[in-house]
């Protein structure tokens, strides 16, 4: 009795194997693949979104990043020149130590591949030696570009030692963005986005824009650009206002005005027909109104208004 053509293996248990081993193979690229097109995205509900890129979230708060960078005054735009220079200066040493550093390494490869000829060993240390000495020099020349804050400034404080208090940014319709919470809160110890020569007098902050007081002028920055603006362009206001607010964390630092519940009943007690009740304040803010060069406002509101007031004075220099 003869074998059978397909032996030792029967041609169906060839061909399943031969699935099983290829799906194998291509299961990790199917994930990796799966896994590169979810990035930068996320779920929204049942379909699928991109994360909003700086522009969308400018745009969520009325921020025209482009037209605030190009505000700058006539007077002015001379710090932007020499800042926008030091920006090409530092970054043609930048690429050149790149280039050096990567050069360098590879003389460090010769040495550790062939470094046993003396002859190489020797030419090549020498110029390893050079181009160490010339790294040296282009690392003390480098720097951070700064807007030349200096040249121009002659800081006086006139806030005295008052701490900065809390406080928020409005864009867009006041009442409109109050009434549902789409305000920015300041951020009191952040980093300016473009490094200045002199402190300004004072910083007011959020994620998506600083406002930097100095003695004559305004500068404003966005995470991509900045202006430079005199106070002669800028038209301001400041008030009292009073806001009700419910689902505060803490009401630590606030003039609170009122406490209230959502439902209450009439001599102020919470209706306790209401699973659901929240608490409510009433809370005196400072409100200061900035229109710049007629063309972008935003309001911002303070918890202490003395403060407030404070930089009003320094804004109208009263």
């Amino acid at each position: 009795m003869g074998r059978r053509k397909d032996y030792p293996f029967h041609k169906s248990s060839v061909d399943l194997g031969t699935n099983l081993v290829a799906n194998l193979i291509a299961t990790p690229f199917a994930l990796l693949s799966s896994s590169t097109s979810s990035i930068g995205n996320y779920n929204c509900g049942n379909t699928e979104c991109k994360e909003p890129t700086l522009s969308d979230k400018e745009h969520k708060y009325g921020i025209d990043a482009q037209l605030l960078g190009s505000l700058s005054c006539d007077k002015y735009k001379h710090l932007k020149d020499i800042y926008h220079s030091q920006v090409i200066a530092s970054s043609e040493i930048t690429d050149n130590l790149y280039v050096k550093q990567k050069k360098l390494s590879r003389l460090y490869n010769i040495i550790k591949f062939i470094g046993f000829i003396p002859h190489i060993k020797r030419t090549v240390e020498n110029k390893i030696k050079i181009l160490n000495n010339s790294i040296e020099l282009l690392r003390e020349k480098s720097f951070e570009p700064s807007i030349a804050t200096d040249k121009d400034s002659n800081q006086t404080n006139k806030l005295g030692k008052t701490q900065l208090s809390g406080y928020s940014f409005v864009f867009g319709e006041f009442k409109y963005f109050v009434k549902y919470d789409q305000r920015l809160f300041g951020e009191l110890k952040a980093n300016p986005f473009f490094k200045m020569g002199v402190a300004p007098i004072v910083s007011l902050n959020c994620e998506y824009l600083q406002l930097h007081l100095m003695d004559s002028y305004l500068i404003i920055m966005t995470q991509k650009d900045f202006s430079i603006i005199d106070y002669s362009n800028i038209s301001c206001s400041y008030s009292p206002e009073i806001i009700s607010e419910d689902r505060l964390k803490s009401t630590e630092g606030l003039k609170v005005i009122l406490k209230t519940w959502e439902h209450t009943c009439r001599d102020g007690s919470p209706d306790l027909r209401y699973k659901y009740n929240d608490r409510r304040y009433l809370v005196e803010y400072g409100k200061l109104m900035i229109n710049i060069c007629d063309v972008f406002s935003v309001s911002i509101l303070f918890n202490g208004y003395d403060f407030g007031d404070k930089v009003y004075r320094t804004l109208t220099k009263n």
